[in-house]
């Protein structure tokens, strides 16, 4: 069993992200802290600042574990209590309780052996013990400035991870970009075990997509195919993930951002799995899907300046009929 503390770059897409990686809604126990009965791979979560053990919780200041089976060296304890539930003499008796339930205390916090965490919510006192890096952490290689290709409209690591993981894709799968532009989803994708495949009309863009892949060393299939003819790719993909192409430094040949998305959705029926999912960013403002074979699962709003909302489209590929 683990908790799962998120970050507050946004306030819905990390519970979306653990929701897809999970397979399925977490418990929230408070607005940054999720319950998980299974396991989870750490370092794909884009939003996760900590994965930890649960070690227990308790509705009262009695400690719901016994440390000295817990704690073999040094040990932290860090207590999050953003909302101030606990008065400080409280907070202190906590902590005491750790100290005297050991035999030879040893505290150290920094880089201590046992990194304790315990969070203060109004369900109660949640435990936990620091488990492996979450992916906020492994962000910090792969620059994307340090990439040969470079546009103005390059998706940051943290959210071209979070699209990918939007779509629940798993090591070995095929995932599909059909507006490669730079290549950070593929990029994601490949670091995560996918089969990266990418595409766009554009020969310069494939050319500079392909060139940040090899300097990435992701190995991925990238063709000049226009997404409206999705088909010409011969494949069945497990997942989509996109971000349409909008901007001074874009172009989307003539083609009205909204009849874009309308024709994409319905190449990409026939190249996408029952049951994938197709994530697509966008300017805010698209109707929604009219293919009856995808179902809108999740639509996320941010608004990125005074100019600019973006929504992100999580969609279900239905069974096609019988």
């Amino acid at each position: 069993m683990s908790l799962i503390e998120v970050g507050g770059w946004h306030p819905l897409l990390p519970a979306a992200e653990l929701a897809a990686i999970a397979g399925h809604p977490l418990q929230q126990l408070a607005p940054r802290l999720f319950y998980h009965r299974g396991e989870l791979d750490w370092s794909r979560l884009a939003y996760a600042r900590r994965g930890l053990q649960l070690l227990g919780s308790s509705l009262q200041l009695d400690i719901p574990f016994d440390p000295a089976s817990v704690i073999d060296g040094s040990y932290a304890v860090r207590l999050h209590d953003p909302d101030h539930l606990l008065p400080p003499l409280a907070r202190q008796r906590l902590i005491d309780q750790v100290w005297r339930g050991l035999p030879s205390p040893q505290v150290r916090l920094a880089n201590p052996d046992h990194d304790l965490h315990v969070y203060v919510t109004p369900t109660g006192l949640w435990w936990g013990q620091m488990q492996e890096r979450t992916g906020a952490d492994t962000l910090q290689g792969h620059d994307p400035m340090a990439r040969p290709f470079f546009r103005s409209v390059l998706v940051p690591r943290r959210r071209a991870r979070c699209l990918v993981n939007l779509t629940g894709v798993r090591p070995g799968q095929r995932l599909l970009d059909p507006f490669c532009g730079t290549g950070a989803l593929l990029v994601e994708a490949g670091l995560l075990g996918a089969t990266a495949f990418g595409s766009d009309v554009d020969r310069a863009i494939v050319t500079g997509c392909r060139a940040n892949l090899a300097f990435e060393n992701v190995p991925a299939d990238v063709r000049r195919i226009d997404a409206r003819a999705l088909s010409d790719w011969g494949l069945v993909f497990d997942a989509v993930a996109t971000d349409l192409p909008y901007g001074r430094s874009a172009s989307t040949h003539g083609v009205d951002l909204p009849d874009l998305f309308r024709v994409f959705l319905d190449a990409a029926v026939d190249v996408v799995r029952e049951g994938a999912r197709v994530v697509v960013m966008a300017p805010a403002g698209l109707p929604e899907p009219s293919n009856a074979l995808f179902d809108v699962i999740t639509a996320l709003r941010e608004r990125v300046s005074r100019s600019l909302t973006r929504e992100i489209w999580v969609l279900y590929r239905r069974q096609s009929p019988a």
